[in-house]
């Protein structure tokens, strides 16, 4: 399916995520997973260098993968298949490992420590090219307001003094305001501009010969934050004065527009393998498929790997959880994502078309009854292919 594919799609895949096999000896896959770990990376490699082949130069790969931690099985796929990621992604373009919490109920068959958590390996195809989406920052912290709110936003307090280890001079001065001179003070309840009380001077840490202390801003920048109402002064407990700088939500601190946003992290503790199968049983009133992850874990994933025209192809497509999760995104975003999906399994017919329908209709099931008609609709078309000897075998 992935050589059927390669010619129209070649470099065209802005993501790709797959939840292989796991290599446990159960029997309950449609692949071999009793293979010997030599055959499990070959049946890996073959795949991956493909799959290598279809990713744009911006785009990544997701892999979830589990260690086999049983009472008579004790398998570390993660490390092999990393070690089999590094040789055809390059160990330059490794992105990271998310771990997420895969279960809340603990497993009573295991003899020592039970796993409660599997991975997600992801490469770049190019990791200088890479397009990977930041999160929108928590702004409750941004709590006060002041004549610039309708330009910079809301803000908070940060005091301009910070310890450190790396000493710099430069940045080990004082502050001088004289008598009279117009600044901002905060009392803890309002801010106001007023006349200085008394001559104030402040050192980093409160105390000149303290060299574990600097300013973070320039003397320079700091004149500039006091002119244009970005420096604040207020007195500690002690009775002595700091100056603490504002940090808004629509400027940085030389007054830029910035859009603000945090880098996602490593560990995922929403999403566990028990919603997934709910998500089935309320999907088609029972439990046709076994082990299907959340659809929101992969919405995720795309939420950082993804962009809302982007190409997504899942090869081990399972019970279609990779499409439900972008028509999800779709439908939240206004995106225009697109899926391709290969699957070997019967349930190809009996779960992941069936499931495209259901999704198409509503997104909101339960006991296999829809509960609204919110879905967006969609057109989709498949191909079955046959093996050449398939073929032979079928002529009369």
């Amino acid at each position: 399916a992935l050589n059927t594919i390669l010619p129209k799609f070649k470099e065209r895949v802005q993501t790709i995520y797959i939840d292989p096999p796991y290599n446990t000896g159960s029997d309950e896959f449609i692949y071999k997973d009793k293979f010997q770990h030599s055959s499990w990376l070959t049946m890996m490699e073959n795949r991956l260098s493909l799959a290598r082949e279809l990713i744009n130069k911006s785009g990544l790969i997701n892999i979830s993968i589990g260690d086999t931690i049983k009472s008579q099985v004790r398998i570390n796929s993660t490390s092999r298949l990393q070690v089999l990621c590094n040789l055809i992604f390059g160990e330059n373009n490794y992105v990271s490992t998310f771990i997420r919490k895969s279960g809340t109920a603990p497993r009573q068959d295991v003899k020592h420590i039970a796993n409660s958590h599997d991975y997600i390996l992801s490469y770049a195809k190019d990791i200088e090219l890479a397009k990977i989406n930041r999160k929108l920052a928590d702004i409750s912290r941004l709590k006060y307001e002041d004549k610039y709110v309708s330009e910079r936003g809301k803000f908070d307090l940060n005091q301009l003094d910070r310890g450190s280890k790396q000493y710099s001079e430069s940045l080990d001065y004082p502050i001088n305001i004289e008598r009279g001179e117009i600044i901002e003070i905060f009392d803890g309840q309002r801010f106001e501009k007023i006349e200085a009380p008394e001559k104030i001077e402040i050192w980093p840490g409160g105390n000149p010969k303290d060299k574990r202390w600097i300013f973070t801003w320039s003397e320079e920048k700091v004149k500039w934050g006091i002119e244009n109402g970005y420096v604040v002064f207020k007195k500690n407990r002690a009775g002595k004065w700091k100056a603490y700088y504002k940090e808004y939500e629509l400027v940085d601190n030389q007054g830029k527009p910035r859009e603000r946003t945090n880098p996602y992290d490593t560990l995922i503790l929403e999403f566990q393998n028990e919603i997934g199968t709910s998500e089935i049983e309320n999907l088609f009133g029972g439990r046709f498929f076994e082990y299907p992850k959340p659809s929101d874990l992969i919405k995720y994933l795309l939420k950082i790997t993804s962009n809302n025209i982007s190409v997504v192809l899942d090869f081990f497509a399972g019970s279609g959880t990779t499409a439900h999760a972008i028509m999800k995104l779709n439908k939240e975003d206004r995106g225009k994502r697109k899926f391709i999906l290969v699957e070997m399994g019967d349930y190809f017919s009996t779960v992941i078309i069936p499931r495209l329908k259901k999704i198409a209709y509503s997104l909101d099931w339960k006991d296999g009854q829809p509960q609204n008609t919110d879905g967006l609709g969609i057109f989709f078309k498949y191909y079955e292919l046959e093996q050449y000897e398939d073929t032979l075998r079928k002529v009369k």
